[in-house]
């Protein structure tokens, strides 16, 4: 079983419902999408009072046709080495494979399986001593038939130039820091020697960024950023920056049977309010909403359906240049902290449909959801004591900075103008608020060289305890965009990797919460839960905590066993 498995079975799996909605209504997608052919499929929507059973009486999957998930995160490049973005991932995992996989579908045992799943392995095994790990590759995989891999066999030395480039530069190498080298002892078996006892490396080669890539691309091209050839159920067929993707079926995917779908779109499209009039018009198959949203689909057609997915952490914040004043001085860190009703952030802009904030899971490390009044004095909303911090460090009159986000949905507008609202007033912080499209803001928050304050992230694929409690927060990680060097948290992170008693690993991780609280390094803001939303024609979708869901997240692996019943 993997690291993590003890720990996701504290999770409920009611954690996802589901729903009927009404929707209807006219609308379109963006012009840009449907000019460049990434609508595919239009329909009118289904006839009212026809309903559909998501759950587990699907019926038979049915071969043939296409679906579109439409989008709101755009793509920064197709470079999987160094770049951590949802815009990338959500499609890439769709055409490419990792060695080890989460399951997906009709494979899980509940919405909190996170059992090791074979992909391109077909076995594994470690020994005692936890410092090394051993696969078997599948035979006969072959690369998709696209130059410059031109259909040629997998094998071993692909799986080691794939690791060899994560560990020596990119957004991967502090995960691998664990990796002493990669082996290849015949064309089928990769062993991983690491330097210190790692029960928990697999885990992380299960998550959705660790994809594997031909060395042809990077010899003709340089890098991966333009090419995107895989050995995953669906190939690229089209991209247009800014507008989207289409993926065809692979006819040549080792997974006998896969997938179901002839291919699918997946087009961008920043308005809102676009991509909730397109799942109206039945142009769109996909859509993310916010939870205040559903309400309006609700007063449309009756054959929507609704996925709802609790989250057990929180996703995005306000982060602070932590290296420079003021920030740099941890009363200014607690009074911001103090001075956000985060209670009420939840209440009025989520409706209460989410997580409270924290960074980790809650079920990594404690037994219970905690409350708010149990994440310490500088996590309670209180002014008054706010105000005397921000004295005492010379800022009795506040100060002015700036402000950068982008909004991945609807509601982080509002957190943003609530925030703002409430740091002016408590105080006299003067924030200037910048919204970015979504490739600047990313590209911005990961070169490790923003200023003031920033609405930022951690990275969405995040599922194990290594990515939570070392990849995201160890000084010297490249997915430590949030300027968080602090030796406490350093030490915590080395002794949590190598601790292999689950009861000390779990006390571990909630000594470095309650110190990342104390010490208010991120200001993490209540999370939304994941709401899906789908044509009743569309089967196989499950709502999944973590961002697994499948759509427009990162759990693309997952459209291998959608399908679509009008096919």
């Amino acid at each position: 079983m993997s690291e993590t498995g003890g720990y996701w079975a504290a999770v409920a799996a009611t954690y996802s419902r589901r729903r009927l909605l009404r929707a209807g209504g006219a609308g379109v997608l963006g012009a840009a999408a449907l000019a460049g052919g990434l609508a595919c499929n239009a329909k009118k929507p289904p006839a009212a009072g026809v309903s559909t059973n998501q759950g587990g009486s699907e019926g038979t999957p049915k071969p043939g046709g296409t679906v579109t998930y439409v989008s709101g995160n755009a793509v920064p490049n197709f470079d999987v080495r160094t770049v951590l973005s949802v815009g990338i991932y959500s499609f890439a995992t769709s055409v490419m494979s990792r060695l080890v996989r989460f399951p997906i579908g009709s494979e899980l045992k509940s919405d909190s399986d996170l059992t090791i799943t074979p992909d391109l392995a077909e076995s594994w095994e470690q020994p005692a001593d936890l410092m090394s790990l051993t696969f078997k590759l599948n035979k006969g995989v072959k690369w998709q038939d696209l130059p410059p891999v031109n259909g040629r066999e997998l094998n071993s030395n692909d799986i080691k130039y794939t690791f060899d480039s994560y560990k020596s530069k990119g957004a991967h190498t502090s995960y691998f820091d664990a990796l002493d080298r990669v082996e290849t002892p015949d064309q089928y078996t990769v062993k991983f020697i690491l330097n210190q006892p790692f029960g928990g490396f697999s885990d992380g080669l299960a998550v959705p960024v660790q994809l594997v890539f031909a060395h042809e691309i990077v010899e003709k091209d340089g890098d991966l950023g333009s090419t995107m050839v895989g050995t995953g159920p669906f190939m690229l067929s089209k991209f247009e920056r800014n507008v989207g993707f289409t993926a065809v079926k692979n006819p040549n995917y080792f997974r006998k049977g896969l997938p179901y779908l002839d291919g699918f779109s997946y087009p961008t499209v920043d308005d809102d309010a676009t991509r909730r009039a397109s799942i109206r018009s039945g142009q769109a198959d996909y859509i993310t909403v916010d939870f205040d949203q559903t309400d309006d689909l609700q007063r449309s057609n009756p054959n929507l359906v609704l996925l709802e997915a609790k989250e057990p952490r929180s996703g995005r914040g306000l982060m602070m240049n932590q290296t420079k004043p003021p920030y740099n001085d941890v009363r200014v860190r607690r009074a911001i902290s103090m001075a956000i009703d985060r209670a009420a952030v939840l209440k009025s802009t989520l409706g209460g449909h989410g997580s409270l904030s924290y960074a980790t899971p809650w079920f990594y490390w404690t037994d219970k959801e905690p409350t708010q009044d149990q994440l310490g004095p500088y996590f309670q909303y209180n002014p008054a004591e706010a105000k005397k911090l921000m004295e005492a460090a010379g800022y009795k009159d506040g100060f002015k900075d700036t402000l950068i986000y982008w909004h991945y949905e609807a509601s982080v507008d509002s957190q943003v103008a609530l925030v703002q609202a409430q740091l002016k007033q408590n105080l006299g912080i003067d924030l200037q608020v910048t919204f970015m499209n979504y490739p600047e803001y990313f590209t911005q928050y990961t070169s490790h060289k923003w200023t003031g304050m920033f609405w930022g992230f951690q990275i969405g694929s995040s599922n194990t305890i290594d990515d939570f409690t070392y990849q995201n927060v160890l000084s010297n990680s490249e997915a430590n965009y949030m300027y968080m060097a602090d030796t406490e948290i350093d030490r915590l992170a080395k002794a949590i990797r190598v601790e292999g008693d689950a009861a000390k690993k779990k006390a571990l991780i909630k000594q470095m919460m309650e110190h990342e609280h104390d010490q208010a390094f991120r200001l993490w803001m209540p999370y939304r839960n994941q709401y899906s939303v789908l044509q009743p024609h569309l089967k196989g979708v499950r709502a999944l905590p973590l961002l697994r869901t499948g759509g427009n997240d990162y759990g693309g692996a997952s459209r291998v066993l959608h399908w679509n019943a009008k096919a």
